[in-house]
């Protein structure tokens, strides 16, 4: 028995992907950066999938989109004439506390006095 063509019986021929150019796409992604503007606005406006711009967003990600952080950041130091050459702690103690200064050029064995002190 023969069925009649209906357009379910129909072979579906598969659209080629639109492909869009590059300038296109930065055009898009500017309008998204424009003030009380979203991704999904803009999408509507010119007949886009949000996600579709999501991923032109993450392809299209130029140096000034992505944030960079310093590997160092200097502080400012105060010259060797304006610090001391020796440090001063106070350590806890059942007496009260004890104050001692110490020369910076010995810390190493600074280290070693508090812990005997601390024991």
């Amino acid at each position: 028995m023969n069925t009649p063509n209906t357009a379910q019986n129909l072979p579906v021929a598969k659209q080629p992907r639109k492909r869009y150019p590059t300038e296109f796409k930065r055009q898009i992604l500017e309008a998204c950066h424009q003030p009380n503007t979203s991704i999904a606005q803009v999408a509507r406006e010119h007949g886009l999938n949000a996600n579709l711009i999501h991923n032109w967003k993450r392809a299209l990600k130029t140096p000034s989109d992505v944030t960079v952080q310093p590997a160092f950041i200097p502080l400012p130091m105060e010259t060797a004439s304006k610090t001391s050459t020796n440090v001063l702690i106070e350590l806890p103690s059942t007496q009260g506390k004890i104050a001692v200064h110490w020369p910076v050029t010995e810390l190493a064995k600074l280290s070693a006095f508090v812990k005997s002190v601390q024991s």
